[in-house]
């Protein structure tokens, strides 16, 4: 009997997941190659590294969980009723901190709308449709700034402009945004102009229309809350940042703070085509050609991105393990009579 539609859609997805992993696999082999590196390498690098930039990824990833949890639960205050108490940061923190582990292995905007919409739906009394559509309007103001300062930094130094100078007039940039943005977002809803610029025809376009749809009518484009979302996605991205560039700082050689800094910003901005599971293998070449560019060898800024993500693995575990105690003991003191 052959398959069904739904069963060949199935297969479809798996086959592409499988293709995608091991497109992954095969870049960062490659990758290795290019810079004469092998796992005994990588290894060495960990144990030496390992405990000062753990202890840096326990701060950028809990400090992104953070930012993600207020700014997920400052979303879902247009859904929770009146007589009902808000979510605890901590439990908002802990499946912030999943979606963080599990950005490891698929692209991040998948992880997050996953783990989101099962949250609302098991949780917060909501559905997943509402999960998705908090996901996706949070998601815009994180890929606006992820392409803003990727775009910026890769044009001015194409023009001739150094690194350091570089860093000031995109901080320049993101803070001049910050003090035009109540008037920009009151005069152009966010959530009107993505749906102005969706194609509804496109396949996939669909679901994700009908996601800024259901969150524009619940008001989710307000001007004082697309200001602290713009504001808060900012300090992720910085949060974010802060263990690239110590990775590249400790392990890499040859690289200072304002090199590595443009680095990040230019490498980041390959996120968005999301081709790998967690970017992997792509962030390792983007390094690479970064590192290409300043004249410097490619392999020390290829080992350190591969430490990093092995050192993220237990980071990601310690940030989840304390949300979790701070939320057991936020339940301790609620039992108390």
């Amino acid at each position: 009997m052959p398959p069904s539609w739904p069963e060949r859609l199935q297969g479809r997805r798996w086959g592409g997941a499988a293709a995608t992993l091991l497109l992954a696999v095969l870049l960062v082999w490659l990758a290795m190659r290019f810079g004469d590196l092998r796992w005994h390498d990588v290894d060495g690098l960990v144990r030496e590294h390992g405990l000062i930039l753990g202890a840096i990824a326990i701060v950028s990833i809990g400090g992104q969980s953070v930012v993600g949890a207020v700014k997920w639960r400052l979303l879902q205050r247009h859904f929770v009723q009146v007589d009902r108490r808000e979510p605890s940061l901590a439990m908002l923190t802990f499946y912030s901190a999943l979606t963080a582990l599990a950005a490891q292995v698929i692209p991040t905007f998948l992880a997050s709308g996953a783990v989101r919409g099962a949250v609302t739906r098991l949780h917060l009394e909501g559905s997943f449709l509402q999960g998705a559509g908090v996901t996706i309007y949070d998601q815009l103001f994180d890929v606006a700034i992820l392409a803003l300062c990727s775009v910026a930094a890769l044009s001015l130094f194409l023009v001739g402009v150094d690194p350091p100078a570089i860093i000031a007039i995109v901080a320049l940039a993101l803070a001049l945004l910050l003090l035009g943005a109540s008037p920009l977002f009151r005069s152009v809803p966010p959530l009107s102009a993505a749906l102005r610029f969706l194609p509804a025809r496109v396949p996939g376009v669909g679901r994700v229309r009908q996601a800024l749809e259901f969150a524009r009518e619940k008001g989710l484009d307000k001007p004082d809350t697309t200001v602290r979302l713009l504001s808060l996605s900012i300090l992720r991205y910085l949060f974010v940042a802060l263990r690239s560039v110590a990775a590249v700082l400790l392990v890499a050689t040859g690289l200072n703070w304002a090199s590595a800094s443009f680095g990040f910003a230019v490498v980041q901005g390959s996120a968005l085509a999301a081709l790998t599971p967690g970017n992997l293998g792509i962030t390792e070449w983007g390094w690479a050609a970064i590192a290409e560019l300043l004249h410097l060898p490619g392999g020390s800024v290829i080992v350190a991105i591969l430490v990093l993500r092995i050192v993220n693995i237990p980071a990601t575990l310690a940030v989840m393990l304390l949300s979790a105690m701070g939320l057991s003991g936020r339940r301790a003191a609620a039992d108390l009579p």
